[in-house]
């Protein structure tokens, strides 16, 4: 690659355009050196060169929408241009930036473009992206960044150092520079591979002295097989006799704990002797006395007999007694009740009568036809009665049983809330569309929303920036370099920053995140709405579920929840009128029994 032509425009100290066409004679001895004082727009020269074929400088590697440290401060735009030649064609790599007008950022996008000159003379585009453009330099060249500041670059960067180094430092930065570091690593892991191998090599010989030292000869190693077959047979014998020797030692360690068990017990012997002669007083003493209680037992036994006879007439005495004192009082309690029967007879058939005349009632033997008569009378109510509330029940029941009303009952009980659950979750699920979309929009209004918040930021980094720069240019005099770029002319070192901009961009920032924030909050609380309902209707088709199980079977539409309620409440009018009605005929079934039960 040989470069032609470099292109500056409004690149640090250098407003406005300047051209070097290194073809031209001026350069034709191949040598020729860049000098002036500081700040002059040397290293510009190199940075063009830079920035026209990879994008970037040693020294600022980002150029973007946000930053731009190498345009001129008071121009709108910049470029860098380079035409080279290689494999005998000629091309132009340039480089391109500009401020915008107004907005949150405050550069536009970097433009990159490479183009090959043709044979007629007119240049035509290869490359119209950043990362075509690097990747088509970088294929014309043979070289990327790195390689071409060690190489191209050396002399402005690392040059001055080299030259002044001792050989030994010398050698380091030249390693540093051409990247020769890969070849000192494989140097020393040549060094060490080739170690390691002498030590294995030198491990083998001794092993294979060793072995060669003990290497037996013929007879020895007859012997020593003779020796290992003794030892083999001898095995078995060996493991015989150890076990034996382990059974001697178990039965050796038995009789020792026997051997101490019998020396405690002839320990107590004569604690034993002792108590036994005590024992054997004591049973003599107690024999005396048993002879003498049975002698006393055979005097009392005949009067013992006496009083059992006596005792067992008297028992059977007193058993007829109770007997009689028993059926007395059942009798008594018979009498009781009747007389209790009969007065409520008298106060039922002749009410408003004193009690003599229930007393006199009572001796007239003439009073129990007059009684029959009544209870016959009332017998004939009941009866007619009874028969009333049995066609009542049965018109109730419409002409089926109440089995058949109960059962329709605990149907209807299953399907009621199924079908109001079937009626939720058709509900249910209009509202969750209406939620889902809401969340929808309300995210998309998030997305739109996090673009400006973030450009808003930029843009309130930038007039930080600005603001700092600012300060910094008014610390600037006149005559002194600029410690940035080297000029010792400030044009604007006196410009007011605009604080009323900063505001602004402070207000914009503060109310774009506020308002991405609110956003955000108003699609999480949409979409946590949208996920219970989902919960909700989810929970509701189980149940829903369940109870078609129960229903299976049963011809019911649970597409109408009021119908079913209707007939859920008239199915538990009947059961109720039914269950009223049975508890009036059982009631007086019950009279006509006790009434037919007086006549009887």
């Amino acid at each position: 690659m040989r470069i032609e032509k470099v292109v500056i425009e409004n690149l640090n100290s250098l407003a406005g355009r300047f051209e070097i066409d290194l073809c031209d004679p001026a350069y034709s001895g191949g040598l020729f050196a860049i000098v002036g004082p500081s700040g002059a727009g040397k290293t510009t020269v190199m940075d063009a060169m830079c920035l026209a074929l990879y994008g970037r400088t040693p020294r600022i590697s980002t150029i973007s929408e946000t930053q731009d440290e190498l345009m001129n401060k008071y121009e709108d735009w910049c470029a860098a241009e380079a035409v080279f030649s290689s494999h005998g064609r000629r091309y132009r790599s340039r480089f391109e930036h500009s401020r915008t007008a107004r907005g949150i950022k405050p550069f536009r996008a970097v433009k990159r473009e490479v183009y090959e000159q043709a044979a007629d003379g007119s240049w035509h585009p290869v490359a119209t992206s950043i990362r075509e453009a690097e990747s088509k330099i970088e294929e014309l060249t043979g070289l990327n960044f790195e390689r071409f500041m060690r190489s191209i670059m050396l002399a402005q960067f690392r040059f001055a150092e080299f030259l002044q180094a001792n050989s030994t430092d010398r050698a380091a930065i030249l390693e540093q520079m051409t990247d020769m570091d890969i070849y000192r690593r494989i140097s020393m892991a040549v060094y060490e591979r080739a170690k390691s191998i002498r030590l294995m090599l030198d491990e083998t010989r001794r092993r294979i002295a060793e072995i060669s030292a003990e290497v037996l000869s013929e007879e020895e190693t007859a012997a020593r097989e003779a020796e290992l077959e003794r030892l083999s047979a001898a095995i078995p014998v060996h493991a015989t006799l150890k076990e034996k020797l382990a059974d001697c030692i178990n039965r050796i360690a038995c009789l020792k704990d026997k051997q101490a068990e019998l020396k405690r017990y002839q320990e107590d012997v004569p604690k034993l002797a002792k108590a036994l002669a005590d024992r054997q007083s004591e049973l003599a003493e107690a024999e005396k006395q048993e002879q003498a209680q049975k002698q006393a037992q055979a005097a009392l036994a005949e009067t013992l007999k006496a009083v059992r006879a006596l005792d067992q007439q008297i028992a059977s005495r007193q058993a007829e007694v109770d007997r009689l004192r028993k059926e007395i009082g059942e009798h008594d309690n018979r009498i009781r009740a009747y007389k209790s029967r009969i007065l409520e007879l008298f106060k039922k058939y002749f009410p408003n009568e004193s009690r003599e005349t229930y007393g006199a009632l009572y001796r007239d033997p003439n009073v129990g036809p007059r009684l029959l008569k009544s209870v016959q009378k009332e017998l004939g109510a009941a009866r007619g009665r009874l028969d009333e509330l049995q066609a009542q029940q049965n018109a109730a029941l419409k002409g089926q049983d109440e089995a058949y009303w109960q059962q329709q009952a605990d149907m209807l009980g299953v399907a009621v809330p199924a079908a109001e659950a079937l009626a939720e979750i058709t509900e249910r699920q209009e509202e969750l569309k209406r939620q889902r979309k809401l969340a929808d929009e309300l995210l998309a209004r998030e997305k739109e929303l996090e673009q400006p918040a973030r450009d808003a930021e930029e843009k309130l980094l930038h007039a930080r920036l600005r603001q700092q720069f600012e300060k910094e240019r008014q610390c600037l005099k006149d005559g002194e370099p600029c410690p940035l770029c080297g000029s010792t002319v400030h044009p604007g070192a006196d410009k007011p920053f605009d604080e009323q901009w900063l505001k602004q961009c402070e207000a914009e920032h503060k109310s774009a995140q506020a308002a991405l924030k609110d956003a955000q909050r108003a699609a999480a609380q949409a979409a946590a709405a949208a996920d219970q309902l989902e919960k909700l209707i989810a929970e509701k088709e189980s149940f829903v579920k369940q109870q078609r199980e129960k229903l299976k079977g049963q011809d019911v539409d649970l597409s109408n929840a009021a119908a079913l309620k209707q007939r859920l409440a008239d199915a538990q009018g009947v059961l109720r009128l039914a269950g009223e009605l049975s508890r009036q005929r059982i009631a007086l079934q019950e009279q006509v029994t006790r009434l037919t039960e007086k006549l009887g």
